[in-house]
Formats: C-alpha cells, sequence, structure tokens
C-alpha cells in the first residue's frame, strides 16, 4: 500500500498576485492544469501498488480570503486541485482519495498515527520554526491523551521548504521539502534557496518508519522545461 501525503500550496495562488505572471494567466485554469498533472502522476504510481491512499490538505498560497479563515479550509484553490485530479482518476478503482474541510487531519497509516497540516500556522522565533512545531506537537499530542484517541507518533508538515526532522521520546516532527528550490520573493528579501526534495519513508506497523530518503528533484535538464507531463487543454492526454 502505498499513502501520499499531500501537504498543500499546490498552486502559488492569488494572494501576491501570482496568478497574473503564470502561464495561464487565469487561476482555475491553472488549478484544473496543476490536478490533471498530479493525477498523472498517481496513474503511473497505481499499478505498482494494490492500493494508492491520497491525502490532501490545503496550504496557505491557495486560500481566496485576504487572511486565514480556520472556517474555510475547502475556500482554497488547493481544493479545486484536488477535486480535480480525483475526478481524473475516478476510473482507477485502486486509488482513493480523503480530502477533509479542514486544515490538519490525523490518520491510521498502517496502524500507526500520523499528523498532516501544511504547516503555515506555526509561529518562527529569529526566523527558526522549531520551537513553534514543537509547541504545536506537544500541545496535540496533550490533547489527544485527554480525548482518548490513538497515539500520534509522527507529526508531518511543509511550508518552510526545507526538508528535516527533529524526534522526540514519543514521536517525531517530519517537515518536508519543496518543489521549488526558490522563487523572486525569497531569493531578493533573504537571498533563500533550499535544493528542491520530498521525503519517501517506509513504515512498519510494529517498529514505525524504518527507512527514509530524501528524493532529490533538481535535474540538470530541468531548465528545458517539462520534461515527461505536458498539459495541453486541446490535447488528450491518455486514460484517466
Amino acid at each position: 500500500m502505498l499513502t501520499v501525503l499531500a501537504y498543500g500550496d499546490f498552486t502559488s495562488g492569488e494572494i501576491h498576485g501570482h496568478a497574473t505572471r503564470s502561464y495561464y494567466r487565469n487561476q482555475f485554469k491553472n488549478c484544473l492544469a496543476i490536478g490533471q498533472l498530479q493525477a498523472l502522476m498517481l496513474r503511473d504510481l497505481a499499478p505498482h501498488f494494490d492500493q494508492v491512499n491520497v491525502v490532501y490538505v490545503p496550504g496557505n498560497h491557495g486560500r481566496r480570503t485576504p487572511k486565514k479563515d480556520f472556517h474555510g479550509a475547502h475556500d482554497n484553490f488547493d481544493y479545486l486541485v484536488a477535486e480535480t485530479a480525483r475526478m481524473h482518476c475516478r476510473k482507477l478503482e485502486n486509488i482513493h482519495f480523503l480530502i477533509p474541510n479542514a486544515f490538519s487531519v490525523n490518520l491510521d497509516i498502517n496502524g500507526v498515527g500520523f499528523n498532516v497540516s501544511h504547516g503555515d500556522d506555526v509561529r518562527s522565533n529569529l526566523g527558526v520554526p522549531f520551537y513553534g512545531m514543537v509547541r504545536r506537537q506537544k500541545g496535540l499530542i496533550a490533547l489527544g491523551a485527554v480525548q482518548g484517541g490513538p497515539r500520534t507518533r509522527y507529526f508531518c508538515m511543509g511550508h518552510h521548504h526545507t526538508a528535516s526532522s527533529l524526534g522526540d521520546i514519543d514521536g517525531e516532527l517530519i517537515v518536508n521539502g519543496a518543489w521549488v528550490g526558490t522563487d523572486s520573493f525569497a531569493y531578493n528579501s533573504f537571498s533563500g534557496y533550499r535544493e528542491p526534495s520530498q521525503w519517501l519513508h517506509g513504515l512498519n506497523r510494529k517498529y514505525g518508519i524504518t527507512w527514509r530518503l530524501n528524493v532529490k528533484l533538481k535535474h540538470k535538464a530541468e531548465k528545458r522545461g517539462p520534461q515527461r507531463y505536458l498539459i495541453d487543454g486541446g490535447r488528450d492526454v491518455g486514460p484517466l
């Protein structure tokens, strides 16, 4: 079984005027294309697993309000991306989608508890987000104990564009990397660059995460544009 955790920020959204500088110059077209792109990737994964579970939570870039609306998780362009991917994969019987109307979700993956969120709610201190992440982790552990729910061992988030992890006595905080290395804001504001990467983990019911691989996404040919997937509104991209 494969579980794909989609942390949000699938699109640059409208909050910083990115839509007018995007390929389609239209945020709805952007989302439809991104959702189709993700469906193509899931389609290619599906034959190699008995079951593929895909979990989508929204990020901050896709929000449609000036400030985050904590009651409006689906009022977000990431939701449109997720539903578009689900629509394209509707005929693939071994792919299952979970798109909760929430900014975070607790999961049981192979008998192991996970909490998944984008991570934009975490406050940094002197530019370092780990203090805020740990505070959030401790709070969620305490809340889970009070409610009597299953133990959450792994807390996963993105947002900070830096692949990292922080172990604890009872669990681990996992921060995923990003698909992009930098952008004009990060470069000019604080000379920021992170190597594009994504975490890949192996999970055992008894021992939890037993192996991990930080998949490097940068490729020598990336400057030439997409090499495998091409979204073209007038061309059939194959059966989904």
